[in-house]
């Protein structure tokens, strides 16, 4: 079976020129407890701050009318301002006047007594509420306090599942855990349809910190969110032939932690182990707001719920919201050397702020040679070292960590960079039982399933200019005529991709394929062909569900590794804002003729690894 994880991130900026004209920027270090509380915005893309998030809720409780209605604050963000006021200014390298558009707060709303989810967007200035708007045939995203609170509340306290985990070998639930995953399709199940749930993978613990991923039990608890009830238990499968007649199974009760509080305390540590000093003494960077300057870059950085990390950059975690599931970073441990934390202000479910602590990390690193070459005639040569500006943000999503880093190199390269760790997705496996093909057996009775995360970057590129086009790169051998009378030639091909239709395109590893992201009315004085950047794809295995699976309506975002689209303001997510079989496939499906030639266009590019889990992964797999 696979277990699917959809990320998407985007570059919300605009790639043009790399040269910068000196500011008034001040570097000033910056200690680890720092701990930046922006009091107010001073600039139209900072995020929202503290008070304008209780400024925005203000708004909604007291326009709403009946004073009866509750809400769940389910996303609380910046209102950005439409790219055509601010694009001018990112053009001339200059800053928009704070007034330049109003600040304003977009915000989805879960009505209590109805479910009903709204859209409003909040004037804070004048304290009006612009627009209150009924979105149909929806599910909010999820947010921590939907999938943690029913845990404890719901799930822990039913009598079945108790009478479960008790005849499993785990009768006190002060040691059992929930961990809570969407469903992604349940149109064939018409008893959970159109309803807001979550499946329960259940745990055990031998003791309070014992790593519950190594006690994996045989079933699933199916919660209804707005009903805050337990509506099911299915049993999973446990045997060579998906059987679920789990009638004899018991837990797997053999210890995997990782903490070395419990493998012997510091003797678990190697001995030989010495730590590598990392310094900046001069600084590497300057700062002003939320803007960054290191050498010939310049960047912003911001963040909400949904998207996390911004830095014209934006990380999407659809269905959870990557923002909160946020983890506070710490120097020395997740970062080294001369560090810069932002932190952020998101929102709880009522509304009220939440700080998150640390949440983006800024540092300069050494990233190997850049070049060199030496002369063999004279034995002379020379070296150069590269350094990195490195903005990253750590999340936790369940058993998995990752890790998320924009590198910006000193060549004008941008790398963006996913790290993912944490605990493999464990399963039980009847005592008896042998590998079935679905997973790697990591211990007695647990399994470790295969899966395939995905990963979507959305590039917004004004290549010296807003109107560019793309084209496809494949390297390809030569004929064998006259030209090439010993077949040792190739040439690259350049494909045009005129329309939206056209620029579905794939991955091609054996002709090298990459796209470039041109703009033909400006030529190079030299090579006489369109300035452009070249997007250098992740080669990765595409996803595997089958074309006519059920479930891969959700995900036809990942049926082509490239699109592109015209610019449109309200196109951010390549699933959709709702994941509700809309995105990408819709607005290009809709129009495949749309012109993308020469237009301010959108590149999306899709990307992923399969993970298939080794022994050595469990109970923790290192960074991949």
């Amino acid at each position: 079976m696979q277990r699917l994880v959809f990320l998407a991130f985007a570059i919300r900026g605009c790639l043009a020129s790399l040269e910068m004209h000196q500011a008034d920027f001040k570097h000033t270090p910056f200690p680890e407890e720092t701990c930046r509380n922006q009091a107010e915005a001073k600039h139209p893309l900072d995020p929202l701050t503290h008070d304008e998030i209780q400024s925005a809720v203000q708004i909604i409780e007291t326009n709403k009318g009946d004073n009866a209605t509750r809400y769940i604050y389910n996303y609380i963000a910046l209102f950005e301002p439409p790219k055509s006021v601010l694009l001018p200014f990112f053009l001339q390298d200059s800053i928009p006047p704070e007034n330049i558009y109003p600040r304003k707060a977009f915000l989805v709303l879960i009505e209590w007594a109805t479910k009903f989810v709204y859209e409003a967007v909040v004037n804070l200035g004048t304290k009006q509420k612009e627009s209150y708007i009924r979105i149909y045939n929806v599910q909010a995203p999820f947010t921590p306090v939907d999938l943690l609170k029913p845990e404890i509340e719901i799930v822990l306290t039913n009598e079945l599942v108790q009478e479960r985990c008790a005849s499993l070998g785990y009768p006190n639930m002060n040691l059992v855990v929930g961990a809570p995953w969407t469903m992604g399709y349940v149109e064939d199940r018409p008893e959970y349809r159109g309803k807001r749930i979550v499946q329960y993978f259940m745990f055990g613990k031998n003791f309070a910190g014992d790593n519950y991923y190594a006690h994996p039990l045989d079933f699933v608890v199916i919660v209804d969110l707005d009903l805050r009830q337990v509506i099911a238990i299915e049993d999973l499968p446990t045997h060579n032939n998906f059987s679920t007649n789990n009638t004899a199974n018991s837990a797997p009760k053999i210890e995997a932690n990782y903490d070395y509080h419990y493998r012997g305390g510091d003797s678990f540590f190697r001995q030989d182990d010495n730590p590598i000093t990392t310094s900046s003494p001069l600084g590497p960077y300057s700062i002003l707001g939320n803007e960054i300057q290191w050498q010939k870059w310049k960047m912003r950085v911001g963040f909400n719920g949904r998207e996390g990390m911004v830095v014209y950059m934006v990380y999407d975690m659809g269905e959870y919201g990557l923002g909160y599931h946020t983890d506070q970073q710490t120097l020395h441990e997740d970062v080294l050397g001369t560090v810069h934390f932002f932190s952020a202000v998101l929102h709880n479910t009522t509304g009220g702020p939440v700080p998150y602590k640390n949440a983006i990390s800024l540092r300069e690193e050494d990233a190997g040679i850049s070049w060199q070459h030496a002369d063999y005639r004279t034995g002379q040569g020379l070296i150069a070292r590269s350094h990195r500006l490195v903005l990253s943000t750590w999340f936790t999503l369940g058993n998995y960590d990752y890790t998320f880093s924009w590198q910006f190199y000193q060549d004008g390269s941008i790398q963006f960079v996913a790290g993912l760790t944490g605990s493999v997705s464990t399963s039980m496996i009847a005592a008896w039982a042998t590998r079935s093909g679905f997973g790697t057996p990591t211990a007695v009775k647990v399994n470790a399933q295969h899966h395939q995360h995905f990963f979507t970057v959305r590039l917004d590129t004004e290549i010296d200019g807003t109107y560019n086009s793309v084209a496809t790169m494949d390297v390809v051998p030569l004929k064998n005529d006259a030209q090439n009378p010993y077949g040792q030639g190739f040439t690259v091909n350049e494909t045009l991709l005129r329309t939206a239709g056209e620029a579905r395109t794939k991955i091609s590893p054996l002709t090298g394929r990459t796209w470039t992201i041109m703009n033909p009315s400006v030529l190079h004085n030299y090579t006489g062909k369109p300035v452009a950047w070249k997007l250098i794809p992740v080669n990765s295995p595409p996803l595997l569900m089958r074309e006519d699976s059920k479930l891969r309506t959700r995900a036809g975002f990942l049926n082509w590794d490239v699109w592109v689209t015209q610019f449109k303001e309200d196109e951010l997510f390549p699933g959709g804002f709702y994941l509700n079989n809309s995105g990408l496939p819709v607005w290009v499906g809709s129009q495949p003729d749309a012109n993308v030639e020469k237009e301010d266009v959108v590149v999306w590019h899709n990307f992923g690894t399969c993970h298939i889990p080794r022994v050595e992964d469990y109970p923790l797999m290192s960074v991949e």
